[in-house]
């Protein structure tokens, strides 16, 4: 089982529709695929974390790299894991634009961008979904 943490940059503007249909899509195929993962966007900017076997989670990804929808893909991390992080979820989903609270410990996510995120950045940010207080704002 691997996975892998990439960022992206929309090279066209998402609607609240638009993602919700893209979320609604990537649901289907990810359970179909048994894929699991998250994904948060944030003014333009992707983070996603998508756990599976190799060749699913490679194939997966080669999809991302040729979809026009995103640009400046980066991969920040591609691991072998022995146990998916994300298990509970087809493809948990935080629009960090409609989130008004900030609790303790909030990490700064007006700097997150897919220009500038680091693998270790881009790990606290999804533990803080997965484990964290922020865990209440993922939409399964």
């Amino acid at each position: 089982m691997h996975q892998v943490i990439y960022t992206s940059a929309e090279s066209v503007k998402f609607n609240p529709e638009e993602l919700k249909e893209l979320l609604r899509k990537a649901r289907i195929r990810n359970t179909q695929f048994g894929i699991t993962g998250m994904l948060l966007y944030n003014k333009g900017s992707f983070l996603q974390v998508i756990e599976g076997e190799e060749r699913k989670i490679d194939f997966l990804y080669t999809k991302i790299l040729s979809d026009r929808r995103h640009n400046k893909i980066q991969m920040l991390l591609k691991k072998e894991i022995h146990h998916p992080e994300f298990q509970d979820w087809s493809m948990g989903f935080v629009d960090m634009n409609i989130t008004s609270e900030s609790p303790e410990g909030y990490i700064n996510y007006d700097k997150f961008s897919a220009l500038t995120l680091d693998t270790t950045t881009a790990q606290r940010i999804l533990s803080q979904f997965k484990d964290g207080q922020w865990r209440q704002y993922v939409r399964h």
